[in-house]
Protein backbone atom coordinates (compact mmCIF):
# COMPACT_ATOMS: atom_id res chain seq x y z
CA UNK A 1 0.00 0.00 0.00
CA UNK A 2 1.23 3.46 -0.85
CA UNK A 3 0.25 7.02 0.00
CA UNK A 4 -2.39 8.21 -2.46
CA UNK A 5 -4.19 4.86 -2.47
CA UNK A 6 -7.22 3.74 -0.50
CA UNK A 7 -7.68 0.43 1.24
CA UNK A 8 -10.95 -1.35 1.88
CA UNK A 9 -11.18 -2.87 5.35
CA UNK A 10 -13.79 -5.62 5.48
CA UNK A 11 -13.96 -7.01 9.01
CA UNK A 12 -15.69 -10.27 9.78
CA UNK A 13 -16.09 -11.28 13.40
CA UNK A 14 -17.57 -14.07 15.46
CA UNK A 15 -19.26 -14.02 18.89
CA UNK A 16 -20.89 -17.11 20.41
CA UNK A 17 -21.15 -18.64 16.91
CA UNK A 18 -22.91 -15.56 15.45
CA UNK A 19 -21.19 -13.55 12.75
CA UNK A 20 -20.70 -9.84 12.26
CA UNK A 21 -19.48 -8.01 9.17
CA UNK A 22 -18.63 -4.34 8.64
CA UNK A 23 -16.09 -2.22 6.84
CA UNK A 24 -14.91 1.11 5.55
CA UNK A 25 -12.60 2.55 2.91
CA UNK A 26 -9.67 4.48 4.34
CA UNK A 27 -6.81 6.47 2.79
CA UNK A 28 -3.41 4.82 3.22
CA UNK A 29 -1.77 8.21 3.88
CA UNK A 30 -4.42 9.30 6.34
CA UNK A 31 -5.88 11.86 3.91
CA UNK A 32 -8.21 11.50 0.94
CA UNK A 33 -7.39 13.31 -2.28
CA UNK A 34 -10.05 15.68 -3.64
CA UNK A 35 -11.16 12.98 -6.10
CA UNK A 36 -11.29 10.26 -3.44
CA UNK A 37 -13.19 12.57 -1.09
CA UNK A 38 -15.88 13.34 -3.67
CA UNK A 39 -16.16 9.65 -4.57
CA UNK A 40 -16.54 8.72 -0.89
CA UNK A 41 -19.18 11.40 -0.38
CA UNK A 42 -21.14 10.05 -3.37
CA UNK A 43 -20.83 6.48 -2.07
CA UNK A 44 -21.90 7.44 1.44
CA UNK A 45 -24.95 9.39 0.26
CA UNK A 46 -25.98 6.52 -2.00
CA UNK A 47 -25.34 3.96 0.75
CA UNK A 48 -27.38 5.85 3.33
CA UNK A 49 -30.23 6.25 0.81
CA UNK A 50 -30.23 2.47 0.39
CA UNK A 51 -30.06 1.92 4.14
CA UNK A 52 -33.09 4.19 4.62
CA UNK A 53 -35.08 1.71 2.51
CA UNK A 54 -34.34 -1.16 4.94
CA UNK A 55 -37.60 -1.88 6.72
CA UNK A 56 -40.07 -4.73 7.04
CA UNK A 57 -41.57 -5.63 3.67
CA UNK A 58 -38.72 -4.09 1.66
CA UNK A 59 -36.58 -6.13 -0.70
CA UNK A 60 -32.98 -6.02 -1.87
CA UNK A 61 -34.27 -4.45 -5.08
CA UNK A 62 -35.78 -1.58 -3.03
CA UNK A 63 -32.40 -0.98 -1.38
CA UNK A 64 -30.56 -1.06 -4.72
CA UNK A 65 -33.13 1.27 -6.33
CA UNK A 66 -32.73 3.83 -3.55
CA UNK A 67 -28.93 3.64 -3.83
CA UNK A 68 -28.91 4.05 -7.61
CA UNK A 69 -31.56 6.77 -7.49
CA UNK A 70 -29.27 8.81 -5.25
CA UNK A 71 -26.40 8.39 -7.73
CA UNK A 72 -28.63 9.45 -10.65
CA UNK A 73 -29.86 12.50 -8.72
CA UNK A 74 -26.31 13.67 -7.94
CA UNK A 75 -24.41 12.56 -11.06
CA UNK A 76 -24.55 15.96 -12.78
CA UNK A 77 -23.18 17.73 -9.68
CA UNK A 78 -19.93 15.74 -9.65
CA UNK A 79 -16.76 17.65 -10.44
CA UNK A 80 -13.87 15.17 -10.41
CA UNK A 81 -13.17 12.54 -13.07
CA UNK A 82 -12.90 9.81 -10.40
CA UNK A 83 -16.32 10.52 -8.91
CA UNK A 84 -17.88 10.74 -12.39
CA UNK A 85 -16.34 7.37 -13.29
CA UNK A 86 -17.54 5.83 -10.01
CA UNK A 87 -21.07 7.10 -10.67
CA UNK A 88 -21.02 5.63 -14.18
CA UNK A 89 -19.75 2.31 -12.83
CA UNK A 90 -22.44 2.21 -10.15
CA UNK A 91 -25.23 2.98 -12.63
CA UNK A 92 -24.16 0.05 -14.82
CA UNK A 93 -24.76 -2.38 -11.95
CA UNK A 94 -28.09 -3.97 -11.18
CA UNK A 95 -27.23 -4.49 -7.52
CA UNK A 96 -24.57 -4.72 -4.86
CA UNK A 97 -23.58 -7.18 -2.16
CA UNK A 98 -26.41 -7.53 0.34
CA UNK A 99 -26.65 -10.67 2.43
CA UNK A 100 -28.18 -12.17 5.52
CA UNK A 101 -25.97 -12.87 8.49
CA UNK A 102 -26.21 -15.21 11.46
CA UNK A 103 -24.36 -18.41 12.22
CA UNK A 104 -23.00 -18.31 8.66
CA UNK A 105 -21.16 -15.29 7.23
CA UNK A 106 -23.46 -15.10 4.20
CA UNK A 107 -26.86 -16.69 4.75
CA UNK A 108 -28.46 -15.45 1.59
CA UNK A 109 -30.70 -12.46 1.11
CA UNK A 110 -34.25 -12.60 2.47
CA UNK A 111 -36.86 -12.30 -0.28
CA UNK A 112 -38.69 -9.71 1.80
CA UNK A 113 -37.18 -8.17 4.92
CA UNK A 114 -38.89 -9.07 8.18
CA UNK A 115 -38.33 -7.94 11.76
CA UNK A 116 -35.51 -10.07 13.17
CA UNK A 117 -33.54 -10.37 9.90
CA UNK A 118 -29.86 -9.48 10.20
CA UNK A 119 -28.50 -8.02 6.96
CA UNK A 120 -25.21 -6.62 5.67
CA UNK A 121 -25.12 -4.13 2.83
CA UNK A 122 -21.85 -3.41 1.05
CA UNK A 123 -22.01 -1.44 -2.18
CA UNK A 124 -18.73 -1.07 -4.06
CA UNK A 125 -18.00 1.86 -6.37
CA UNK A 126 -14.94 1.57 -8.60
CA UNK A 127 -12.97 4.19 -10.47
CA UNK A 128 -9.62 3.60 -12.11
CA UNK A 129 -7.80 1.03 -10.06
CA UNK A 130 -9.47 2.01 -6.79
CA UNK A 131 -12.52 0.59 -5.09
CA UNK A 132 -14.64 2.37 -2.50
CA UNK A 133 -17.02 0.56 -0.21
CA UNK A 134 -18.84 0.84 3.10
CA UNK A 135 -20.60 -1.89 5.07
CA UNK A 136 -22.59 -2.23 8.26
CA UNK A 137 -24.61 -4.98 9.90
CA UNK A 138 -28.30 -4.17 10.39
CA UNK A 139 -31.12 -5.70 12.36
CA UNK A 140 -34.50 -5.21 10.71
CA UNK A 141 -36.92 -4.04 13.42
CA UNK A 142 -40.68 -3.64 13.42
CA UNK A 143 -40.26 0.06 12.58
CA UNK A 144 -37.14 0.06 10.37
CA UNK A 145 -33.60 -0.99 11.20
CA UNK A 146 -30.84 -0.73 13.79
CA UNK A 147 -27.07 -0.75 13.18
CA UNK A 148 -25.50 -3.61 15.15
CA UNK A 149 -21.78 -2.97 14.63
CA UNK A 150 -19.74 -0.37 16.49
CA UNK A 151 -20.32 3.20 15.30
CA UNK A 152 -17.75 3.91 12.61
CA UNK A 153 -17.30 7.17 10.70
CA UNK A 154 -18.65 7.55 7.17
CA UNK A 155 -17.59 11.05 6.16
CA UNK A 156 -14.09 11.47 4.72
CA UNK A 157 -13.30 14.22 7.23
CA UNK A 158 -14.37 11.99 10.14
CA UNK A 159 -12.29 9.07 8.84
CA UNK A 160 -9.23 11.32 8.48
CA UNK A 161 -9.78 12.67 12.00
CA UNK A 162 -10.06 9.17 13.46
CA UNK A 163 -6.86 8.14 11.67
CA UNK A 164 -5.01 11.22 12.96
CA UNK A 165 -5.87 10.20 16.53
CA UNK A 166 -4.11 6.82 16.24
CA UNK A 167 -1.08 6.53 18.50
CA UNK A 168 2.32 5.73 17.01
CA UNK A 169 1.18 6.46 13.47
CA UNK A 170 4.05 5.82 11.02
CA UNK A 171 4.88 8.57 8.56
CA UNK A 172 3.40 8.19 5.07
CA UNK A 173 5.91 7.59 2.28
Amino acid sequence: MQAGEVVRLDVGCDFDMYKGDFGRTIPVSGHFSEEQRETMELLNGAYLAGVAAMQPGATAKDVFSATLSYVKQHQNELKTPMAKEAAGDALQRSGFALHGLGVDMAEGTPTSFQAGNVICYEPLFTAGSQGFFVEDTFLITTIGHEVLNPPLPYAPHDIEEAMAQRPNRPAAH
